[in-house]
């Protein structure tokens, strides 16, 4: 059970920087580089959001994690930027095809740039569905995107499994099966998410939507039920959005 707020809130605003993975939890840096580049070297013709989308699972599946028991919440995968280098190098490859033969760039002119951040996901969505209801809701459908998307979802329920298994307790193992049912669930989940989002584009830019509106139901339902307290919820949320303050 983790301690009162007050008496960690200190190492929790370090917990990004001071981040301990597993080494016996999944690969290295050069592993999972390299299992990358057997992929793109055995399937040179596959369409590029397929090749993002099994780099997604492979960092989901098998990169290194790391929990702390006295978290609420598990959220650490190390992914060393993976994805984002991958975007970057196709993107350097479309510019030099693209702008090769523009003029050279004048000194202090602002030539924008890609923004891949600035997000607001359908958390409504997130929410009612569940990981496994958003993968169920692609896998029926044809195509290389919904087959993208069906990966994605399937090695982000993979990684709920892998910290359930690493963090016994932690409320993120009914994410694995179920959509969100309670307030700390509901909480895992967008911190969850919000941290996916970010391995897959590197943009600490997101918006959490309407943060109340989304998390009432679900805060209500817990008092009702005499599962929650008002201070309980209150000692959640400081966990949570110290998160945010951490990453900052």
């Amino acid at each position: 059970m983790p301690r009162p707020y007050d008496e960690v809130c200190d190492r929790l605003k370090r917990q990004y920087a001071e981040a301990q993975y597993d080494p016996q939890s999944g690969l290295s840096k050069d592993e999972l580089q390299a299992e990358l580049a057997r992929h793109r070297a055995e399937n040179p013709g596959e369409p590029r959001i397929m090749t993002r989308a099994w780099l997604l699972r492979l960092l989901c599946t098998r990169a290194r994690i790391a929990v702390d028991p006295e978290d609420y919440f598990v959220d650490k995968i190390e992914h060393h930027d993976l994805a984002v280098m991958l975007r970057e190098e196709w993107r350097r490859e479309a510019d030099a095809e693209e702008f090769s033969g523009d003029p050279p760039v004048i000194a202090g002119a602002w030539t924008g740039q890609l923004d891949a951040g600035h997000t607001c996901p359908d958390w409504e969505a997130i929410l009612h569905l569940g990981l496994t209801g958003l993968r169920d809701r692609a896998a029926p459908h044809a195509g290389v995107f919904y087959e993208a998307v069906t990966m994605v979802y399937d090695g982000a329920i993979a990684l709920c499994r892998r910290f359930s298994e690493a963090m016994p307790g932690s409320v993120i193992a009914s994410l694995a099966e179920r959509p969100p049912q309670t307030f700390h669930e509901a909480l895992q989940l967008i911190y969850l998410m919000h941290e996916l989002l970010e391995m897959e584009n590197g943009y600490c830019v997101r918006s959490m939507g309407r943060f109340d509106r989304q998390l009432n139901p679900f805060y209500v339902a817990d008092l009702a039920a005499g599962r929650l307290t008002r201070k309980q919820a209150k000692e959640l949320l400081k966990y949570f959005w110290v998160k945010c303050f951490a990453k900052s």
